[in-house]
């Protein structure tokens, strides 16, 4: 484990990235933290990084096939206009969002990935019923 704990905007600015592994690091992340890698990055893995919130960052990673945010403390997938917690991940096609505290999800949470998601895990969270409006709009879900 590395004790990385902040990502500044534009951090992975010249590189082509297709892996970024931030894993067990309690890291805060700049807004424009991956600025740069919206055209190469394809796995992000922020698991354990002591996230709140679906981190802003993650905005415009329109290459993004998975993302783990597993073991975080994410309580909310919002699904209002303007604050939809996966818009713009267009190629987001695996979702890790495991041992999170999660017990809201809005109606339009999956909006941004609702033609793309095949594969979402939501095991160990604190969601009080199941999310059937969120998750029936996702058309390839396996």
């Amino acid at each position: 484990m590395n004790k990385i704990t902040e990502v500044q905007d534009g951090a992975f600015q010249n590189l082509k990235l297709i892996t970024l592994k931030l894993a067990d690091n309690e890291v805060t992340l700049a807004p424009g933290a991956f600025k740069g890698l919206e055209n190469s990055l394809k796995n992000l893995n922020l698991k354990g990084t002591k996230q709140k919130i679906i981190p802003e960052a993650l905005r415009g990673l329109k290459t993004l096939a998975f993302l783990d945010l597993s073991q975080n403390s994410i309580k909310k997938l919002p699904g209002d206009i303007g604050r939809r917690a996966f818009e713009g991940l267009s190629s987001l096609t695996g979702l890790n969002l495991e041992r999170n505290l999660i017990h809201e999800i809005g109606a339009d949470a999956f909006f941004g990935v609702k033609n793309t998601l095949s594969s979402l895990s939501l095991l160990n969270n604190l969601i009080p019923e199941f999310p059937t409006g969120a998750i029936s709009s996702i058309s390839d879900l396996r």
